[in-house]
């Protein structure tokens, strides 16, 4: 196992971006190198602050008489994953912010999309580097910020999704690659 500065990694995407998902009930994948399930589709580009990971584990102390903390007491556990996705013609990201019924695509790549509260379903993604992959079995996704349409900028969708436990009470699986021998070149010798 890598110590010191060996064991120090950036998180990359793959190429057009790293952000995946697919229908509940999709086989999920089990290792770093485990290939994704067909029924898994690209989300596109991220904005250059890449994805965030909060997780949460609240607790409150049990107050004696006295004013003496005696027991931590488990509160709430929630994993919120957040990022900005930059491509607003994609229509897999339109699906997955909006639910498959409020978008349609025309035959001619028209899109016309219905606002409404109706949430779209929850999904499993997969967030997918050159280093680390992270597996939500249950997420919800949503727009957590503002689109702006600027002459500037792109229009781009800052959104969050909620990672919820599975049957088995897991919100997620973190899987790192197998280590390699370190690649640096030798110095040759004058």
């Amino acid at each position: 196992m890598s110590t010191g500065s060996n064991a120090i990694k950036v998180a990359n995407p793959k190429v057009g971006g790293g952000v995946f998902r697919a229908p509940l009930g999709t086989k999920l994948p089990e290792s770093y190198e485990d290939e994704l399930d067909p029924a898994f589709k690209a989300l596109g580009y991220v904005g250059e602050d890449g994805v965030n990971k909060t997780e949460d584990n609240e607790s409150d102390d049990l107050i004696a008489w006295g004013g003496d903390a005696v027991l931590d007491l488990p509160g709430t556990h929630t994993v919120t994953y957040g990022g900005t996705f930059l491509e607003s013609r994609n229509a897999e990201l339109l699906k997955a912010l909006r639910g498959e019924g409020n978008v349609k695509i025309g035959s001619n790549g028209a899109i016309a999309i219905k606002g409404n509260a109706k949430r779209p379903p929850r999904a499993v993604y997969v967030i997918d580097t050159d280093s680390v992959r992270e597996v939500i079995p249950v997420g919800q996704i949503r727009i957590s910020g503002d689109t702006a349409f600027v002459h500037n900028n792109a229009i781009s969708y800052p959104s969050e999704w909620k990672g919820y436990p599975n049957e088995d009470g897991d919100k997620f699986f973190t899987y790192y690659p197998a280590e390699t021998p370190d690649s640096t070149p030798e110095t040759p010798e004058a």
